[in-house]
């Protein structure tokens, strides 16, 4: 069937056609008058309506009237529509104009995209809007959750969007657009709170780190993710190094690290898994020849010799820290214990 249609939203309780329109991209188009931004912010008769619906837990019926052959032939049917539905409804029918005004496939200016999306996010911020009213917001959710339980949408989508997201130039403006956002302390301060709420329990960490674990054990993302590693640029890994290092200058920094890394690794069940990684490693001869190498390298080097010796040095000069490498070394020669 030809995307180019002419469709009407009727009212569910009265079954009368309120409002004729026209689209080049199928019923997709009719379904977008239900969205929050399109309702909000235009007092016109038909959003008036469509509020009112929303409000008593309702929404419009989407009905093709009329298929069109092509993008000429839309504004002529629109227009017949209309007049059919102003005489037989006079002003219970919505739409403002006589039809026949729409330009198929015409894209708003980048100017009047922002004047549309400050206008949509003032509604939003607004507490007295009535977007921001529970009951509205309760019923948003719930037919969102009822659009998203179906599995060929899902499925639709994410294919869309993973296309989409392939493209140069989308993935760049994607990416130069988050770095703006993430710029911003209340970006990154309401981010950081809804991730704190969202892993305060348990249960919430538990589940994320088994969808985490599953997911990092697939062996394209491995590759995939060993790629990318391989793939970082000397100025990147400088940067990162920088940016390390300035952290670890911070006080308590390196203190809360240790703490952490040893509750995390001080577990039996941690130190089985460890050491059976190492062996497992330790029994390739690639990965054995290749480590033996780098250290053989790294020992060889006079600077790394001598910031190693001063930091040995540094440590012996520690009472608690001299007394139990001590007792630890006796406890391996004697294979006990330390006392």
């Amino acid at each position: 069937m030809s995307n180019f249609l002419i469709y009407g939203l009727r009212d569910p309780v009265t079954n009368e056609i309120r409002y004729v329109g026209q689209t080049a991209r199928g019923i997709k188009r009719a379904s977008s008058h239900l969205a929050p931004s399109n309702m909000i912010g235009s007092d016109t008769p038909k959003n008036a309506w469509l509020l009112l619906l929303v409000a008593n837990g309702l929404k419009p019926v989407i009905i093709v009237l009329e298929y069109c052959p092509n993008g000429d032939a839309l504004n002529s049917a629109e227009s017949r529509w209309c007049a059919v539905g102003r005489a037989a409804l006079g002003q219970r029918f919505t739409n403002a104009t006589d039809g026949g005004d729409g330009v198929p496939g015409f894209s708003h200016s980048e100017e009047t995209r922002k004047i549309c999306g400050a206008a949509s996010r003032k509604t939003w911020a607004d507490p007295e809007s009535v977007v921001n009213s529970p009951a509205f917001r309760a019923r948003l959710s719930a037919a969102a959750k009822e659009h998203w339980a179906d599995p060929c949408i899902k499925a639709k989508q994410s294919a869309s969007i993973k296309a989409t997201l392939a493209l140069p130039d989308v993935k760049e403006k994607h990416c130069k657009a988050n770095k703006i956002a993430q710029s911003r302390p209340e970006v990154r301060k309401r981010n950081s709170e809804s991730r704190k709420a969202a892993m305060g329990s348990p249960e919430a960490r538990a589940a994320v780190s088994a969808r985490v674990k599953l997911f990092s054990s697939r062996p394209e993302v491995k590759a995939r993710r060993s790629a990318a590693a391989r793939a970082i640029s000397p100025e990147t890994r400088k940067r990162r190094s920088v940016s390390a290092k300035a952290w670890y200058s911070t006080p308590g920094a390196r203190e809360a690290l240790s703490i952490a890394v040893r509750a995390g690794t001080n577990t039996p069940k941690e130190k089985a898994r460890r050491s059976a990684a190492a062996r497992l490693q330790w029994a390739r001869k690639d990965v054995r020849a290749r480590m033996i190498s780098g250290m053989k390298a790294t020992a060889s080097d006079p600077a790394i010799r001598a910031k190693r010796s001063s930091t040995a040095k540094a440590q012996w000069a520690r009472p608690a820290i001299k007394s139990k490498m001590i007792n630890t070394l006796i406890a391996t020669l004697t294979k006990r214990r330390p006392v």
